[in-house]
């Protein structure tokens, strides 16, 4: 069975040094779904934010990111993946977007943690 899940977040940061006080929304959904009798899965995930500061003179800035994830759960704690990672942000001026993407393999090491 898959897991999907949704959030939206809206946030004020303050700052008082580099990039000045500014506001964002951020809305993000995902989806994981096992294969293999669970020890591989497919991941994927989109967001979506814009931050708009408050200083009248500083640039507001969308950000759009995809992403798609294969692992392999070697362990309870450990996991392989591969992944590949979409990313364009846009200044809303002319030629002020930049695209990204990334390609690559992490291990990823998780150790429960109680706290008392």
């Amino acid at each position: 069975h898959a897991v999907i899940g949704a959030a939206f977040e809206r946030r004020f940061a303050p700052s008082f040094g580099f990039g000045g006080s500014s506001q964002s929304q951020q809305l993000r959904g995902f989806i994981r779904m096992p294969l293999d009798r669970n020890r591989m899965y497919v991941q994927g995930s989109a967001s979506w934010r814009r931050t708009d500061p408050f200083v009248v003179n500083e640039l507001p800035l969308d950000t759009t990111q995809l992403r798609s994830t294969l692992g392999y759960a070697a362990t309870r704690f450990l996991r392989v993946e591969a992944f590949y990672t979409f990313t364009r942000q846009d200044s809303r001026i002319a030629g002020g977007k930049v695209n990204r993407q990334r390609l690559g393999a992490q291990i990823v090491i998780a150790q429960p943690m109680r706290i008392e």
